[in-house]
């Protein structure tokens, strides 16, 4: 076997070299938005996830990787948060934070989130778009007020959009400015189109008067609804205004327990497996990919068998057909016409022996019959074959144009019945 220690060593050095390079290389910034409190890419929402206990003084903030059905129902510490047990001095009161693309709910989550704000708790949201229950039981639509396709494109460059800049004011007079909170680069902001009036009061506006910025009275207690939920990212929070802005809104909340979700967002790593963490991370995601594909060529290129090439044997040829050309040959340069005749007469009625299951001991009329019947061919045509036949065995010798005659009846026969034979009589290819 071929030695492999050169390409092995070559492949090494290229890969330590390759590794060397990848560790050197700066770390690119990630633009994926995540709203996560454990991202510190622009789009995550570390900041504003480190500031809640700012925010929420001598209070317990809780990061939570559970649905709203699993925390309500399945977690012992926050059972009793979804009921109303009329003694609010054995209850502990929470907020709950959400900040999400688009929220929507299944029935069975928002049913239960519904009734986590019924029992006297508070809900702050942001998404630019609420669907399904939750949405038609607080009678909410919103529409975007801007939208400029990203493409995934690197917004920190001033060559690239967006660019459009975003005006958001309170609408309280403890919390409204003088000069509106301003934004730039916002790809995408939502307004309140509709909601239920009866039990809505609006917190804040944009520039033209839109609500962006909701409280719904529910039950005991109250959701906190935003519709530009990127004002709550990194990126937003670190701006000149974000940081107040943030603040502001959430200080509508009372000062109490808070839960994060961490669970309704657009990259959840609710699932740790070890699988997760190697695509999660972009060099090990590199390298796995790399692996499976090393692998496939390896099996692709090893897989072949490493022997000698298998001669090509021809296999043995069919002879038969060239030894009764020969024996043909044989009878008729010999010119013994009765004895090939006979022959032929004995494939013959093998043939009706073999394929229509006839007794040729005796030619009667029944057998003539049952030929005709069986083969198709007509009753006159097989007397006529019967009668050359019957000729042939009585005589000592015939002539060459009687065996003519005679294989021109089989022949007509044979084209004419239902049944073929197999192969064709190999006297008949001699004569």
């Amino acid at each position: 076997m071929r030695s492999y220690w050169k390409p092995m060593l070559i492949f090494a050095a290229m890969f330590t070299l390759l590794i060397a390079a990848q560790l050197s290389t700066p770390k690119p910034i990630s633009w994926r938005q995540t709203f996560s409190g454990d991202d510190k890419n622009p789009y995550g929402a570390f900041v504003l996830y480190s500031r809640l206990a700012d925010l929420f003084p001598d209070q317990t903030v809780t990061p939570t990787r559970k649905s709203i059905y699993e925390l309500f129902t399945q977690t012992p510490n926050y059972n009793d948060a979804i009921y109303n047990f009329g003694n609010d001095s054995l209850r502990t009161f929470l907020n709950f934070i959400i900040v999400e693309h688009s929220l929507g709910l299944d029935s069975l989550d928002a049913q239960l989130l519904l009734r986590f704000a019924s029992a006297g708790n508070s809900v702050f949201i942001a998404a630019s778009s609420f669907e399904g229950v939750f949405a038609d039981t607080l009678r909410l639509k919103t529409t975007d007020s801007i939208w400029t396709p990203w493409l995934g494109l690197d917004i920190s460059s001033d060559s690239l959009k967006p660019r459009d800049t975003l005006r958001v004011n309170f609408s309280t007079a403890t919390a409204c400015r003088n000069t509106p909170y301003q934004f730039s680069r916002i790809f995408r902001a939502s307004v309140f189109t509709a909601f239920d009036t009866a039990r809505t009061t609006v917190l804040g506006t944009d520039e033209k008067g839109r609500p962006n910025f909701i409280r719904v009275q529910f039950g005991r207690g109250a959701f906190y609804l935003c519709s530009n939920y990127f004002l709550f990212t990194n990126y937003h929070v670190l701006s000149p205004d974000g940081a107040d802005y943030a603040a502001k809104v959430l200080s509508h909340l009372p000062v109490q327990e808070t839960l994060w979700d961490e669970y309704y967002k657009p990259y959840s790593s609710n699932s740790r497996s070890p699988l997760r963490f190697v695509l999660d991370n972009d060099s090990l995601r590199y390298a796995y990919y790399l692996s499976l594909v090393g692998i496939a060529l390896f099996i692709f290129v090893e897989g072949k068998r490493r022997q000698r090439i298998i001669p090509i044997i021809t296999p043995l040829t069919n002879s038969a057909v060239e030894f009764a050309e020969t024996v043909g040959r044989v009878y008729f340069q010999h010119g013994d016409h009765k004895n090939l005749a006979e022959k032929k007469i004995e494939y013959f009625l093998d043939h009706l022996r073999a394929y229509y299951y006839l007794n040729t001991a005796q030619f009667t009329e029944e057998f003539y019959q049952s030929v005709s019947e069986k083969s198709g061919v007509s009753l006159d045509d097989v007397k006529q074959l019967f009668l050359q036949i019957k000729r042939i065995q009585a005589a000592e010798s015939i002539s060459a144009d009687d065996l003519l005659q005679f294989e021109h009846a089989i022949e007509q026969f044979y084209n004419a019945s239902t049944i073929k034979p197999h192969v064709g009589s190999p006297v008949s290819k001699s004569s």
